[in-house]
């Protein structure tokens, strides 16, 4: 599962090309000169990834970023919030699975990320938690999705154990 960075930065950049071909496409009447540009430094960035050069493809995405700022495209596609790309490259990065994974790791994936989210909903749901252990909740939620973005089913499981340990501390209450 050591491809899992290589799947998670292809997926980042699909993206982020992605949604520079929609915004290429969609401003017809901004600045026209600057947008033929970009379409030229989009196209490339098209070709070098899908040649399998990411480095010069990240590099040209970066370049659409700062052309689009010199040209004054005012409405050009700014960088979502950390929580917001992680989600919307989780996306791309199951289309991309099936390529790098095999059935079985898949499902040991799935299996643990579906133990970890209900784990998580079940002990944010309470409201007899104080706030530090909160914290504690969100950080092992997190450190066992940074896991699962990585394919590391084995770390994965341990956060989820982890999660499992702060739950046992605090019983369900009958009615």
């Amino acid at each position: 599962m050591t491809g899992m960075y290589d799947v998670w930065r292809r997926a980042e950049l699909s993206k982020r090309l992605d949604i520079w071909s929609s915004y290429l496409g969609s401003r017809v009447d901004e600045g026209a000169t600057g947008r033929r540009e970009l379409e030229g430094v989009l196209a490339s960035a098209r070709t070098a990834f899908a040649a399998g050069d990411l480095d010069s493809a990240e590099d040209l995405s970066r370049r659409l970023v700062d052309d689009a700022g010199e040209y004054g495209l005012t409405y050009a596609p700014s960088a979502p919030r950390p929580e917001e790309a992680d989600a919307q490259v989780r996306d791309y990065v199951k289309d991309l699975l099936p390529e790098a994974l095999s059935l079985a790791e898949r499902d040991r994936l799935d299996h643990v990320s579906l133990f970890l989210r209900c784990e998580f909903r079940r002990l944010r749901g309470r409201c007899d938690i104080d706030p530090a252990t909160r914290q504690d909740i969100d950080y092992v939620y997190a450190r066992g999705w940074m896991a699962l973005d990585l394919g590391q089913v084995a770390a994965a499981n341990r956060e989820l154990v982890r999660l499992r340990d702060i739950a046992a501390r605090f019983p369900e209450r009958s009615p």
